[in-house]
């Protein structure tokens, strides 16, 4: 109703009492005044004619008649003005309420605005924060790539190296076994033939140990050489 009278006032510039609204609330006023227009109209020729007529009792009752269509009227117009003030304050009140209504949808609106201004703000500012965690991390693995595949590179030269080393020591005691192995050939001395059978071992134990990396192996070894030496 607000929205319709809005609409007439301000759009079709109407008066209040010429809304649909007004005209509605006077309508019964307004009808049983046309009545009584009407009535006073034709009370004001007959009240010509009586005195024209020169009928005094006739224009007395006429002019009873006239005033009393005019109080009548009069009181129509008390009615409608009190009903027109009535209407205009029902609006006044409705469109005060129409406005609070349209201001707190405003409210509401703003503050869900920036709640999704807001929670834009920390969507973003957490997507920041993981990209660059991400980032970090991405970081992180690459330099743990680099230090293992470095770690590889110096380890595989250190373990040939090594490797040759055991080569070449292995290949050094195979040569003293075959030299024990002549010398055990040409000695017929039991004590000789001994000392030589302690030497083998000894080489034996120690390419052993070389080859497998045990330190008991290579320790054996070094005694029993040492105490082959000790008999020649």
């Amino acid at each position: 109703m607000v929205l319709g009278i809005q609409h007439e006032m301000l759009i079709e510039e109407r008066p209040l009492n010429k809304t649909r609204a007004g005209e509605e609330l006077l309508k019964d006023l307004l009808a049983e005044r046309a009545k009584h227009e009407n009535n006073l109209a034709d009370v004001g020729k007959s009240h010509e004619e009586a005195m024209r007529s020169c009928s005094e009792k006739m224009a007395a009752l006429l002019a009873k008649k006239e005033r009393e269509h005019r109080e009548k009227l009069e009181q129509l117009d008390r009615d409608r003005e009190v009903r027109m003030k009535t209407l205009e304050r029902d609006y006044a009140k409705m469109h005060q309420d129409q406005q609070l209504k349209w201001q707190r949808a405003v409210e509401d609106l703003e503050r869900k605005e920036k709640e999704l201004e807001e929670k834009a703000r920390k969507d973003k500012a957490q997507m920041q924060t993981l990209e660059s965690m991400q980032g970090i991390f991405d970081a992180k693995i690459k330099e743990m790539q680099r230090d293992r595949e470095k770690r590889d590179a110096d380890r595989v030269p250190k373990a040939k190296q090594q490797r040759d080393l055991n080569q070449l020591r292995i290949t050094a005691l195979e040569a003293r076994i075959t030299q024990y192995e002549r010398d055990l050939a040409s000695r017929k001395n039991r004590s000789v033939v001994m000392s030589v059978i302690q030497a083998l071992a000894g080489v034996g134990a120690l390419a052993v140990g070389f080859k497998s990396g045990s330190m008991a192996m290579m320790a054996s070894g070094t005694g029993l050489l040492i105490s082959a030496a000790s008999t020649f």
